[in-house]
């Protein structure tokens, strides 16, 4: 991107702001001229109704879901996991932590994705069963009436000031069931990522940005047995580290979503995550910015960007 031997723009300075809030106030007093990651859904709403600022977007976001730890004691009982799947209403984390502005979701799949299926809507209903939770629970060896007392585990700001919200609102619907103790809990982000990592964990909550635009990125980080350790859950099936080297060989797109649909099945029948809602990516730049877009990664080319004076 050059103009008779020289680039358009001699000099990109790379700042990075320790929350997103700062990040947007710096946007909003022009002492940036483009923002990129890590907005609150919120916050993006504010900043997409600002005439002041060009709005490029929406693309390929973070998906945020609950993790169960496979290992873990407790939630090694997949009928325990299964009530707890029975107790999420999604649409009301939406409201009680977001304003309604997230997408909410039924797969650990993107939604964009043309292999997407909302398994978990299909498995579990698309708000709380407290029949379909009484009989899990029974299933998983709980007396009738007995409530069972859980930990749910949150990352402090790494995933914006809307994370505590989110947490409160599952811990309030797993309590209203009549069958659930919950306590929360939180760490900073450098201790709970090695925490989790180590199994510390049994039940928390998590965020995925892909390394790339392809449902592949979906599953072996999550269910393979080498990639699901990095996020907590442990999970191994032999069968299931075929499908995900079938797919990743296949070169047929028909047969490669027929193999991703049956490993989002998988993840729903046997309640190994909880998928919640997935986020959109923008990029927000001054009017005098030329260049602030996403490629077909969503990520934003710095090498394309200019400012007019």
């Amino acid at each position: 991107n050059a103009v008779a031997g020289q680039p358009k723009t001699k000099t990109i300075l790379i700042k990075f702001y320790k929350s997103s809030s700062a990040l947007k106030l710096a946007l909003e007093n022009k002492e940036v001229d483009v923002a990129f990651h890590t907005f609150l859904p919120t916050e993006i709403t504010s900043l997409k109704s600002n005439t002041n600022i060009t709005t490029t977007g929406p693309g390929l976001g973070r998906i945020r879901f609950l993790v169960f730890n496979v290992k873990d004691k407790q939630f090694k009982n997949e009928n325990l996991r299964k009530a707890i799947e029975y107790a999420i209403d999604r649409d009301r984390i939406n409201k009680d932590a977001f304003n309604g502005t997230v997408k909410v979701s039924y797969s650990m799949l993107r939604s964009s994705f043309g292999s997407y299926d909302p398994v978990f809507q299909t498995e579990y209903g698309a708000k709380p069963n407290k029949s379909k939770v009484d009989s899990a629970l029974a299933a998983a060896g709980f007396a009738a009436g007995t409530k069972v007392p859980i930990t749910l585990w949150a990352s402090t700001k790494h995933y914006g000031d809307a994370e505590q919200d989110a947490q409160e609102s599952i811990r309030r619907q797993l309590v209203e069931t009549g069958r659930f103790t919950v306590q929360t809990k939180t760490e900073d982000w450098d201790a709970y990522k090695a925490d989790l990592k180590d199994g510390k964990f049994g039940f928390f909550m998590l965020g995925w940005f892909p390394d790339y635009f392809d449902p592949d990125d979906y599953f072996g980080p999550f269910v393979g047995t080498s990639g699901s350790p990095s996020q907590g859950s442990f999970f191994s099936d032999p069968a299931v580290d075929h499908q995900i080297a079938a797919e990743e060989a296949e070169t047929n797109p028909t047969a490669r979503d027929t193999i991703f649909k049956a490993l989002q099945k998988v993840i729903a029948d046997k309640a190994l995550y909880v998928p919640l809602w997935e986020e959109s990516e923008y990029v927000f730049s001054q009017k005098n910015v030329s260049g602030a877009a996403l490629d077909v990664t969503s990520f934003l080319r710095v090498e394309v960007l200019t400012k007019s004076s």
